[in-house]
């Protein structure tokens, strides 16, 4: 009779189960930061070095990508990979600091609406410019000025 019990609770139990070890395994996107001085020797580039510590981490149904190397305002590489594996990868030689890439929505808003101003509308009232003058001032002191003066 406790077999039954057991067997209906493991039935329960087994979803959840599932779901909360799906949940550790997601892959996200990191962008990981590395100290260029921690490079070993035996690597020609910071990517082959990078390359290879991922290769350490990869397990036997993933393993982590690199989508970029990153070489000029800071050194590492973004990678795809579970939270297990970055934790991993925390414990290498030369690392610095990980976050996740998130997705970034512009903060931008159109410049007619903005302001307010009709699409426009100001152009042909002012008949395309025609008789418009522009003048342009030059500087009447200076250091510049008095060298063209000298130079009369």
């Amino acid at each position: 009779m406790k077999l039954p019990n057991a067997v209906a609770l493991a039935l329960i139990l087994f979803p959840w189960l599932l779901l909360a070890s799906s949940e550790s395994e997601k892959s996200t996107t990191y962008i990981i930061h590395m100290d260029k001085s921690s490079i070993p020797k035996a690597f020609s580039t910071h990517h082959y070095w990078y390359s290879s510590m991922l290769r350490s981490l990869a397990q036997a149904q993933t393993s982590p990508k690199i989508i970029y190397t990153y070489d000029n305002a800071f050194h590492g590489f973004s990678a795809v990979m579970s939270k297990h594996e970055l934790e991993a990868l925390k414990k290498f030689p030369g690392f610095i600091s990980a976050y996740a890439d998130d997705i970034v929505t512009p903060d931008t808003t159109p410049i007619n609406s903005f302001l307010s101003i009709l699409p426009l509308d100001f152009w042909p009232a002012s008949n395309y410019g025609k008789d418009v003058s522009s003048a342009s001032s030059t500087p009447v002191s200076g250091p510049k000025v008095q060298a063209l003066r000298m130079m009369e």
